[in-house]
């Protein structure tokens, strides 16, 4: 999955998703509502403080859906 896929679904613009992947941009309220919204494993509060590298994880969960 692309970074632009990713973006488009979870509503943001790929810059965004970029910036969050690099760990130059930390995840807002709304993005972690709409994570936990899409991965009900874990709550807004915990995607608010996601690492980057969490964010890879369930990213790539996204790849192995689309395959």
């Amino acid at each position: 999955i692309t970074q632009e896929q990713i973006a488009t679904l979870l509503e943001r613009s790929q810059p965004t998703i970029s910036l969050m992947l690099s760990g130059k941009l930390k995840v807002s309220w709304p993005m972690a509502a709409r994570l936990a919204e899409i991965f009900p494993g874990k709550t807004i509060q915990q995607w608010k403080q996601a690492t980057p590298e969490d964010l890879k994880k369930v990213f790539a969960q996204l790849k192995d859906m689309a395959a």
